[in-house]
């Protein structure tokens, strides 16, 4: 896969995760978890409070937006090169 469609790839999970923060912003959960992913769903409440579903998916949009600006300069890159 060239690096032009990592980085395509990437802002892709990037939207996705700040969607799911923009959910978690507005319909923040007031009790801890249960279920399948409970385990970090409490480690986050513990941690953040009733935001730390947000924070979590915050840092992970960001980090993804840092990936695909790594890849595009790798294209850019290689582009130079040629």
């Amino acid at each position: 896969m060239p690096p032009k469609e990592k980085g395509n790839l990437w802002l892709g999970f990037s939207a996705i995760f700040f969607s799911l923060a923009a959910s978690s912003f507005f319909s923040s959960p007031l009790t801890p978890a249960t279920g399948r992913w409970a385990w970090l769903h409490n480690i986050l409440f513990n941690q953040f409070g009733s935001s730390g579903d947000f924070v979590f998916f915050l840092v992970a949009g960001l980090i993804g937006i840092l990936i695909a600006l790594k890849h595009y300069s790798v294209s850019v890159r290689e582009k130079k090169l040629q």
